[in-house]
């Protein structure tokens, strides 16, 4: 606690956390994280709600107008969405009585989703596990082990059970999802069945964070100027943006991704977006030839969907800067930095959210050949 509030009165007195590597909890959650390889649609999301709670205090200064102060409110922006989220009907009160802490006990937290499979790491503050265990045992867990490996578990595996529903059970979903959860000290795993519970045990033996496409790109964030608050991964190689009305013509072969993180970054007043994209290139030429494209469609191509490009549409410069990976692989990292934005009276990253949603629209031309 000594710690959270020094952190948090520099936050106060200069706006931005004290130095130290933003990536840390991010690191520290994905090596626990068995490979995500053979997944189908596999997205993972990370939050750091301590560090989102910590800018509350800016908003204190009045640096962000319209934003609550509430550290309540503040960490919803470091929140996965999902039905995760959606158990969330009071940020102060919600799920303690459900798993025995609420999300002011979390520190970090992860979400993989690889439908019907997916899996949540929790970091919880220091203590905040000792209330777990009880707490699941009064809603109908029971430990259990399969193949040396013991958890608190409930119902069949991937099977929702109606009648225990709990619309404030953040392991069930609100819908009564089975739900298997191992405890740590203050590391929950959580998982819909025994085989993914059994990998989560294992993880770390063969983590995701080891992957020659991952590892890079998660360095990619490392200069990153703020806390690291959300991060989106997309670990199977998604066709990044590439439009259906916009076929690859012959002398322009289409690129291929191999994975790429998205990443919300802040110091308070201001707000920093990272892409990081993984791709395989022949030479340093042509990743020269790519980033100079990809310079050019952010302050050039309009969009699908609004007709503006990317630097009309976040009124933000982009640097973009690729390096070398090694085997072929080059990693390339667009950012930008704007003044933070507020939805409703949550904070927001507006050039993070419009990365997203090009994401989700597949429109982020810029990458496009």
């Amino acid at each position: 606690m000594r710690h959270f509030i020094l952190a948090a009165a520099l936050l106060f007195q200069t706006g931005t956390l004290p130095a130290q590597p933003a990536t840390d909890g991010l690191r520290m959650l994905l090596a626990h994280l068995p490979d995500t390889a053979g997944m189908a649609r596999a997205e993972i999301a990370y939050g750091d709600l301590a560090a989102a709670r910590a800018l509350s205090l800016g908003i204190l200064m009045g640096r962000i107008e319209g934003a609550s102060s509430d550290p309540d409110i503040a960490q919803l922006r470091a929140m996965p969405t999902g039905p995760f989220a959606a158990t969330l009907r009071n940020p102060a009160t919600a799920w303690r009585a459900a798993v025995g802490f609420g999300p002011a006990d979390v520190a970090q937290v992860l979400v993989l989703s690889a439908p019907p499979k997916g899996a949540m790491l929790l970091q919880l503050v220091p203590g905040a596990g000792d209330a777990v265990g009880p707490a699941l045992a009064a809603n109908g867990y029971a430990e259990q082990t399969q193949t040396g490996v013991t958890a608190w578990a409930r119902g069949a595996d991937l099977e929702t059970d109606l009648a225990a529903r709990n619309p404030g059970d953040p392991f069930g979903l609100g819908m009564g999802m089975a739900s298997r959860v191992q405890i740590a000290h203050d590391l929950l795993r959580q998982s819909r069945d025994w085989p993914t519970t059994i990998a989560l045990a294992h993880g770390a033996e063969q983590s995701v964070l080891a992957r020659p496409d991952i590892a890079p790109l998660v360095a990619a964030l490392d200069n990153a100027p703020g806390a690291l608050i959300m991060a989106l991964i997309y670990p199977a190689g998604p066709d990044l943006g590439m439009a259906d009305n916009q076929p690859v013509l012959p002398d322009q072969p289409e690129t291929v991704w191999t994975s790429a993180i998205f990443a919300d970054f802040s110091s308070g007043a201001s707000s920093t977006a990272v892409l990081a994209v993984g791709v395989m290139l022949a030479d340093a030429a042509d990743a020269a030839a790519l980033r100079d494209r990809v310079a050019r469609a952010w302050a050039e191509r309009p969009s699908d969907m609004t007709g503006a490009s990317y630097l009309d549409m976040t009124a933000t410069a982009a640097d973009v800067t690729i390096h070398d990976a090694g085997n072929g692989l080059w990693v390339l990292r667009i950012s930008a930095e704007a003044a933070t934005g507020v939805r409703g009276i949550i904070t927001q990253n507006t050039v993070f959210a419009r990365l997203v949603d090009g994401w989700m629209m597949r429109d982020l031309v810029f990458l496009n050949p």
